[in-house]
């Protein structure tokens, strides 16, 4: 299993879809819980929590984040995937273009 710590950034559950939008920010984790922030504004809620054994680094669907100078972000993938769900299947980053830039949450 990877480990998780705070700052990483996480899609914290095997059923949000892996996209720019649903990126979040681990705040704290223990040995069965990870709690986390979601990044982008353009979601519902703000604070997150999930088991650990679901929550997945974005660097493991081979995407990276980027800032850009208006306070947005994007990601960009880098490599293959070697996310999985549970069953051992690949899961894929689903990167769309409407779902390209994101603002930041207001702190």
């Amino acid at each position: 299993m990877t480990k998780i710590k705070i700052g990483d950034l996480v899609i914290i559950n095997q059923f949000d879809c892996p996209c720019s939008r649903l990126i979040a920010s681990v705040t704290s984790v223990d040995e069965h819980t990870v709690h986390a922030e979601y990044l982008s504004a353009k979601t519902r809620m703000r604070e997150v929590f999930s088991p650990l054994s679901v929550v997945t680094p974005i660097d493991k669907f081979g995407v990276e984040l980027v800032n850009t100078d208006n306070g947005r972000f994007y990601t960009r993938q880098i490599s293959e995937s070697l996310a999985t769900y549970l069953d051992g299947t690949v899961r894929e980053w689903q990167g769309i273009e409407s779902d390209k830039f994101q603002p930041y949450h207001k702190k």
